[in-house]
C-alpha cells in the first residue's frame, strides 16, 4: 500500500488493478510461505506432545490398575 497515491485523482485502469493484484498476491506468497514453515516446526513439537500424552495416559493407567488392585487386595485381606 505504500506505493499506491494517497488520493486517487483519476479512476483505477485494468493494469493498476492487475499490478496492485501481482503485489498483494506476492506479499501473501511470502506469508503462506511463513506458514508452512511453522506448520512444519509445530507438526514436529505436536506429534512429539502426542507421543508423550499417549505414554503418560497409560502410565497413569497402569498406575490407576496398581493401586485398585492393591486396594482391592487390602480390602479381601480385611475381610477374612
Amino acid at each position: 500500500m505504500d506505493q499506491l497515491p494517497v488520493q486517487w485523482n483519476e479512476p483505477a485502469t485494468k493494469g493498476d488493478l492487475r499490478n496492485h493484484a501481482v503485489r498483494m498476491d506476492s506479499r501473501f506468497g511470502k506469508l503462506d510461505s511463513r506458514f508452512d514453515t511453522m506448520d512444519a516446526r509445530f507438526g514436529v513439537l505436536r506429534s512429539d506432545l502426542q507421543a508423550m500424552i499417549h505414554r503418560n495416559v497409560w502410565a497413569s493407567a497402569a498406575a490407576i490398575m496398581t493401586l485398585n488392585l492393591a486396594a482391592l487386595g487390602l480390602v479381601v485381606s480385611i475381610l477374612k
